[in-house]
C-alpha cells in the first residue's frame, strides 16, 4: 500500500486541482489561472499570469491547493466509508440464511418468539 499511494495520491489532488481551476474560471466568468505547471514529484505551482502582487497570487494558489487537499481527503472517505459495509452485505447474502424463503424466516421466528415466551 506504501508503494502504491505516492504514485496515486498526486494524480487526484492534480485532478481535483484542476478541476478546482476549471470551477473558478466558470464561477468568475474568466480566470486568472493558467493551467498549472507541475511534475507529480514537485510542489503545485501556477503562474502568475494576472500582475498581482507576489504574495497575494500565493495566497490564492495556497487557498486553492487547500481546498483541493480537504476535497481529496472528505472524497476518499465519503467513497471508502461505505465500502465495508457494502461488502459486509454482498459476503452475507453467501450465507445459508439467506437461501430460506421469508415464509420459511416468519415460521422460525415465531417460533423462537414462542419459546422464549414459554420461559
Amino acid at each position: 500500500m506504501d508503494a502504491i499511494a505516492p504514485s496515486l495520491v498526486p494524480h487526484l489532488v492534480r485532478e481535483l486541482y484542476e478541476g478546482a481551476l476549471a470551477e473558478d474560471a466558470h464561477n468568475n466568468g474568466e480566470s486568472i489561472w493558467e493551467p498549472p505547471i507541475y511534475d507529480l514529484d514537485t510542489h503545485f505551482h501556477l503562474p502568475n499570469t494576472a500582475d498581482i502582487d507576489a504574495i497575494e497570487h500565493m495566497d490564492k494558489e495556497l487557498k486553492l491547493v487547500s481546498t483541493t487537499c480537504k476535497y481529496a481527503a472528505r472524497a476518499l472517505l465519503s467513497y471508502t466509508a461505505a465500502m465495508p459495509t457494502m461488502m459486509k452485505t454482498r459476503r452475507n447474502q453467501h450465507l445459508p440464511i439467506y437461501r430460506l424463503s421469508d415464509e420459511v424466516l416468519v415460521i422460525i421466528l415465531r417460533f423462537a418468539v414462542d419459546v422464549d415466551r414459554c420461559r
